[in-house]
């Protein structure tokens, strides 16, 4: 594995340890720095958005920055930098001031940007795109920005506002969405944190942006990859009549290429596949459709860790039904519960040992899912104490977890 993959795990496990049940948008933000592409992450307030991204950005020293929120009434100065007054009174040249904003940094940042003007849109769609400004300068009217990568984050999609938002969906092929925690442990632990995140790790821009333009773009794509890809594609439209553009694709190989270089692997292989669940989704209903089919194509084992989410689910509920229900009742559906989840436990224990240490994606997920499937049915079926409880729920799978974040 190349060292600076090496620095950006470490940096991505540090902060999986901080930021709770954000697995998904931390690796979809590593993989937007490596690949050079615009990301949009879309979650309700307070989901740690802009707080992860924030500590991501606190982690990359010697690069431009910028950062800002988003409204209908910010003007496009406060992003793209204001008319440089001194300058136009003195020579009559119409030139903005762009030393700190938008346009003249590596790494940016736009929350709120289903808010944003709509002239605001117009302006950015070059600069996200092309990465170019607009200003006549030395006889030239159009110029390069160093921009890299911009994340911009919203509470709602931002497809509808105008035709400019639209068009800037476009702009922003890596896509996340990120919902508040699932998990009441995460949760309690959540609450018992007093500490805001602190960097440990760091990595120099100028190592970064060698990986960007280099090692990145020097990965292979194997064959089995492409095949993967087509078979994705063909699937998405017979079956669920879902047609991602060509375009999309083409931009989905370089991210690809980084998730591979992240991992430590030369080539693009299928399990890389998986990936494309940022990406190939245009609208909220389209989305856990898409991830379940990219992560399907991505790892023989996610089918199944898929129905077991389901049956997990299926047991929840039924506890959930159970509530107010009479104590002979409870108690009967909890013994048969109790054993669906021994069962459960088992089918996880043998996925993992016949993965012989392969990372299943979504793994941890359904074995959190299943621990607290677990503790509820003991409190609210079987009236065991939450400590007894937990107990219960939290006897380690024996293969550990393969590897799984």
């Amino acid at each position: 594995m190349h060292q600076t993959a090496k620095t950006l795990i470490q940096i991505e496990d540090e902060l999986n340890s901080y930021f709770l049940e954000r697995v998904d948008l931390i690796r979809a933000c590593m993989l937007a720095l490596l690949s050079g592409q615009n990301m949009f992450v879309i979650g309700g307030p307070g989901t740690g958005k802009s707080a992860t991204i924030d500590s991501l950005m606190d982690c990359i020293l010697s690069a431009r920055k910028f950062s800002i929120g988003l409204s209908k009434t910010r003007p496009a100065a406060a992003v793209l930098g204001p008319v440089d007054v001194k300058e136009y009174r003195e020579t009559g040249n119409y030139f903005h001031k762009r030393a700190g904003y938008a346009t003249d940094v590596e790494l940016a940042k736009f929350d709120e940007v289903g808010k944003m003007a709509a002239t605001l849109g117009h302006d950015l769609l070059h600069l996200l795109e092309e990465r170019v400004y607009h200003e006549v300068r030395d006889g030239e009217s159009k110029h390069k920005a160093p921009l890299s990568t911009a994340f911009t984050t919203s509470n709602e999609m931002i497809t509808e506002e105008s035709d400019d938002a639209a068009a800037m969906w476009d702009r922003l092929p890596i896509r996340v969405v990120v919902d508040y925690l699932k998990s009441s442990k995460n949760f309690a632990k959540l609450l018992a944190s007093d500490e805001d995140y602190e960097v440990q790790t760091t990595i120099e821009w100028e190592e970064l942006k060698h990986a960007i333009d280099v090692e990145v773009p020097a990965i292979k794509m194997s064959d089995e990859a492409l095949r993967g890809m087509v078979k994705l594609r063909t699937d998405l439209l017979r079956t669920h009549h879902i047609e991602p553009g060509d375009r999309r694709f083409k931009k989905a190989v370089r991210i690809l290429k980084a998730n591979a270089f992240l991992d430590g692997r030369s080539e693009v292989t299928k399990a890389d596949l998986g990936v494309l669940r940022f990406i190939l989704w245009d609208t909220i209903e389209q989305h856990d459709k898409i991830h379940e089919v990219c992560l399907e194509a991505s790892n023989p084992f996610v089918k199944g860790l898929n129905e077991i989410k389901s049956q997990l689910q299926e047991i929840a509920s039924g506890v959930k039904d159970r509530e107010t229900g009479d104590a002979g009742s409870k108690w009967q559906y909890g013994k048969e519960a109790s054993d669906k989840l021994t069962k459960v436990r088992d089918r996880l224990d043998t996925m993992l040992m016949e993965a012989q240490g392969q990372p299943i994606p979504g793994f941890k997920i359904v074995s959190d899912l299943h621990e607290e499937v677990m503790i509820q049915t003991f409190m609210t079926c079987l009236d065991q104490s939450r400590d007894v409880a937990t107990v219960a729920a939290s006897k380690k799978l024996g293969s550990g977890d393969g590897g799984n974040r």
